[in-house]
This record gives structure tokens, C-alpha cells and sequence, in this order.
């Protein structure tokens, strides 16, 4: 139904990241185009995370490789295509959890196999 979205998608607390990678796409998506050197300033300035210029060019980078910015001759900004894939993924998450449990699991689960109860605590811990 949708690709497989290689990038974790967390909504951290406000100014709180856990990667530069993180940082870079909430930069972005405030406040569009954007220099690699601008980039590092607001993530090491904004976000106070001690981060090399080097740093910020390998995150920036990875993000264009996964498709998640896009670069216009030296500044960057978010992808539309990523942006656009996001959106439709959510929507439609939103409207299978509100369609109710039976739905999601006909559309995302595969059936589960058979599991004799004597395994099952075993699957379970293992």
C-alpha cells in the first residue's frame, strides 16, 4: 500500500532531539531553504547540540540519500515527495485506528500462526 519508511518518524519534545538527522528536519521544516553552514549554526546554536561541521553534513546528506531533503544548487529543503508520503501515510494510519482494530489488522498484520500454549510463554520471552 505505501513504501516502507526507513526513517523513524518521533515527534520529540520541543527543541529536545536525539540526532542531528532529527534537529535538521525540524530546522527545515520551519524555515526553508537552507545553507549546510546555516544548517550546523542553528542546529549547534538553536538546539544547543554540540555538533561538528562534519556532523551536520553526514546527516544532511543521508537525509538526501533516503530521499527526505532535496538540494537546490547549495541550500536544502524538505522533499515534497517525502512530505507528501508522510502525509498520506498518517492519514491513512488515522483512518484505519478509527475504523477500529479489525481493519488494521486485515490491511497491515499478516495471520498469525498457530502456537501451541506449552511454546507460547517461550515465543513470548525469547
Amino acid at each position: 500500500m505505501f513504501p516502507l519508511i526507513c526513517t523513524v518518524i518521533k515527534l520529540p519534545p520541543e527543541g529536545k532531539f536525539s540526532t542531528v538527522a532529527e534537529a535538521v528536519i525540524a530546522i527545515l521544516s520551519s524555515e526553508w531553504p537552507l545553507s549546510l553552514k546555516c544548517i550546523h549554526y542553528r542546529v549547534t546554536k538553536k538546539y544547543s547540540m554540540p555538533v561538528s561541521f562534519q556532523a551536520a553534513y553526514k546527516a544532511v546528506n543521508k537525509l538526501r540519500e533516503e530521499g527526505i531533503l532535496i538540494k537546490d544548487e547549495s541550500l536544502y529543503l524538505l522533499s515534497p515527495q517525502w512530505l507528501d508520503s508522510l502525509h498520506k501515510f498518517s492519514s491513512e494510519t488515522k483512518r484505519i485506528y478509527e475504523a477500529g482494530a479489525s481493519e488494521s489488522q486485515q490491511n497491515f498484520l499478516p495471520p498469525e500462526p498457530a502456537i501451541p500454549k506449552d511454546n507460547l510463554l517461550a515465543q513470548r520471552c525469547s
